[in-house]
């Protein structure tokens, strides 16, 4: 073999499902209510946390997660006709986010207030009405555009909310 050949790349098994089949249904199932209860809980502590200017950053994080996993099932086709109310919201955590680094405060203005309960809702309805693997999918999406943004990959008129997702990516 000549001296030029490129060298070979190290085995690395990938994972392999047990089930196949099983792991196919489950991804096109809706998220059972039970599940959709426990990704409910903490968006609505997080929507009274900010509602009564208590909540602090814990319960701003809990509605950029929540708000970035909206945009993302919007752009998959759940509920994609609420994305303005979804923009509305986002635009409610920057300002307050603006707010509390000049100011301290935490209170959030009446149309804020009412952008948020909005967009809460709607990603309550869209949580009814998505698959696990859209789910799965638009967390992963979130979490992988968190990272690419705090590596410096974001575009400047990009605005980045970054929630407890962005810890996780």
């Amino acid at each position: 073999m000549p001296a030029s050949s490129k060298p070979r790349k190290a085995y690395r098994p990938r994972p392999v499902d047990v089930d196949p089949t099983q792991l196919a249904i489950a991804r096109a199932a809706l998220v059972p209510a039970p599940q959709r209860a426990l990704l409910v809980r903490p968006v609505q502590q997080a929507l009274d946390g900010l509602r009564t200017a208590t909540g602090g950053w814990p319960a701003w994080r809990g509605m950029a997660d929540a708000m970035n996993v909206a945009e993302r099932l919007a752009l998959a086709g759940i509920a994609s006709d609420r994305m303005p109310e979804i923009q509305l919201a986002q635009d409610a955590l920057q300002a307050l986010h603006a707010r509390h680094a000049t100011t301290g405060s935490w209170t959030l203005r009446s149309e804020e207030l009412r952008a948020l309960d909005d967009g809460a809702f709607f990603h309550r309805v869209q949580l009814e009405h998505c698959t696990q693997g859209e789910l799965h999918d638009a967390i992963q999406a979130v979490q992988r555009r968190v990272a690419q943004a705090l590596a410096g990959n974001a575009p400047r008129d990009a605005r980045v909310c970054i929630g407890q997702l962005g810890a996780a990516a």
